[in-house]
């Protein structure tokens, strides 16, 4: 078994993307809004140049959580990542979700309709 971090009795959604193609897609575009913030005069070539360094710091990155977190703290000193740390996150979440309804589906196709329950209850944080 794959040491992981489960969520809703099953393995995370952290283990369904490809963590290095997550990472060049968002070095492209944080490339991308760097660009086209210098050209808008909305950041200033230093600030831009000390952006890139940072994020290039955070790396290697190993998951997905990892990478959340990572963009949090890098959005929290530098505005310009809170569009990407944003999408990110929703992104998780989705398939977060997608993950756990899949999973409910299955445990009432096999008739179990206990272990359904608590994956509801996990995905809602125990709300009623």
């Amino acid at each position: 078994m794959i040491a992981a971090e489960k969520h809703y009795g099953v393995y995370s959604s952290y283990l369904m993307i490809d963590i290095n193609l997550e990472l060049d897609r968002i070095e492209k575009e944080l490339a991308d809004l760097i660009v086209l913030y210098l050209q808008e005069n909305k950041i200033e070539v230093g600030q831009a140049q000390k952006l890139a360094a940072a994020f290039l710091a955070l790396l290697p990155i190993t998951d997905q959580k990892e990478l959340l977190t990572k963009l949090k703290q890098l959005s929290e000193n530098y505005v310009e990542v809170r569009e990407l740390y944003l999408k990110e996150l929703s992104q998780a979440n989705e398939l977060e979700k997608e993950e756990a309804l899949t999973q409910m589906r299955n445990a009432i196709a096999q008739g179990n309709i206990e272990h359904a329950v608590n994956v509801a209850k996990a995905m809602t944080g125990g709300r009623k």
